[in-house]
């Protein structure tokens, strides 16, 4: 008896350390400061801005992986409608096309001693899926302005981005306003298919100047307010880090023949066990590195008991883990994640093909390389039929 009791005295005495050791590094964890930005006095006429954003939306700027099957009169028509629309720019600033339809403005500052800086965005949009149109609440490239939205095909990626800067650099141009550091605009077209004729050579144009910029500020990220459960002040999340980007096709081979004899094992069927395990099977995470650094500046302002976690993730990091990997915006943050996106096999829904492929996309978390990620899919799969 006298054993038992003090085993249970060691235990509850260990609880009690253990408790007030957690409670002690939550009380000390540091909190953020909230950065108090006052209002502009600048006056901006949503209607009108709202309106711009509309027009923009329905010039369709789609960006195609075959660069021949681009419909460029409509790229034409944005470069034409953004001068049309923002004269002031235009008037005021120097511009150049790079590539046909990349843009670069430069709006001469006061001062030449500073280092002008750098404001970038594109203007090319993905495609929208064929027979997926019905799907859509407002047509993709309606431009419908409802209920305090603006809806479309790059409001968000990335023509909204760039109306604002044009909208806010129009305004202040009409109230005779010089900035004292020169400002670059640019704006590429094919960042959408990975931007070599845009961005890599507008940035190729700039180096060959011998421009060196103070900063430069891309279409980043925006401005989060209920994305992260328990905290309520807005998070305005700068990005610092991009994720890389791999693509991987695995092939299963089986032989062919008709579906009213199928084998035990079918190309198909080989394939779509690989990708289950594939999925069944995501490459390591963990809160590490810039995302480690942007949950530890925002989880001071999450309630006790999350704050907790993160205060102590010596001893609750699995558990955070877990549930961050829940949702597929934090998922993202902590891990390359694992995207099957296309499927191929027969040509006819009653012959066995003797190829299936999957195409599988990963974006790669920056701890992460293409090399070991690929043995990441090797040991995933673990599958001599497939070819990776």
């Amino acid at each position: 008896m006298k054993t038992f009791r003090r085993l249970f005295a060691l235990l509850f005495g260990g609880l009690v350390v253990l408790a007030t050791v957690l409670v002690v590094k939550t009380i000390q964890y540091p909190v953020a400061p909230i950065s108090n930005a006052s209002d502009v006095a600048w006056q901006v006429d949503a209607d009108s801005a709202s309106l711009h954003l509309s027009q923009a939306i329905r010039i369709r700027t789609i960006s195609t992986s075959d660069r021949n099957q681009r419909d460029l009169a409509q790229f034409e028509q944005f470069i034409a409608w953004l001068a049309n629309t923002y004269p002031r720019v235009h008037a005021s600033a120097s511009r150049q096309i790079i590539n046909g339809y990349s843009i670069l403005f430069e709006w001469k500052g006061s001062n030449p001693a500073l280092k002008p800086i750098l404001l970038t965005g594109h203007y090319d949009v993905v495609p929208v899926e064929p027979g997926t149109e019905s799907g859509w609440g407002n047509p993709p490239f309606s431009g419908t302005i409802s209920d305090g939205l603006i809806w479309g095909r790059g409001a968000l990626d990335d023509k909204g981005a760039i109306v604002a800067m044009l909208e806010a650099a129009e305004i202040l141009l009409a109230d005779g306003f010089v900035p004292e550091r020169t400002i670059h605009f640019a704006f590429g077209h094919d960042e959408e298919t990975g931007g070599t004729e845009g961005a890599g050579a507008i940035a190729a144009h700039v180096k060959a100047s011998g421009v060196q910029y103070a900063w430069s500020l891309d279409e980043g990220s925006m401005v989060l307010e209920g994305i992260l459960p328990g905290v309520k002040p807005r998070i305005a999340s700068i990005n610092v880090a991009e994720k890389g980007y791999m693509t991987v096709d695995l092939v299963a081979n089986a032989p062919g023949g008709h579906s009213s004899l199928p084998p035990p094992d079918t190309a198909v069927a080989t394939l779509a066990g690989a990708i289950d395990r594939l999925v069944k099977s995501p490459v390591p995470g963990g809160l590490t590195g810039v995302s480690g650094d942007f949950f530890d500046s925002v989880a001071g302002h999450m309630p006790f008991f999350q704050k907790l976690l993160f205060a102590n993730q010596w001893l609750f990091a699995p558990v955070l883990e877990r549930v961050l990997s829940g949702s597929a915006a934090t998922n993202a943050m902590l891990r390359t994640t694992t995207a099957p996106t296309m499927l191929s096999g027969s040509v006819k829904e009653n012959v066995l093909p003797a190829v299936a492929v999957g195409t599988v996309n990963f974006r790669l978390h920056p701890r992460d390389t293409v090399d070991g990620v690929a043995r990441h899919i090797f040991g995933a799969i673990d599958d001599e039929r497939i070819d990776i």
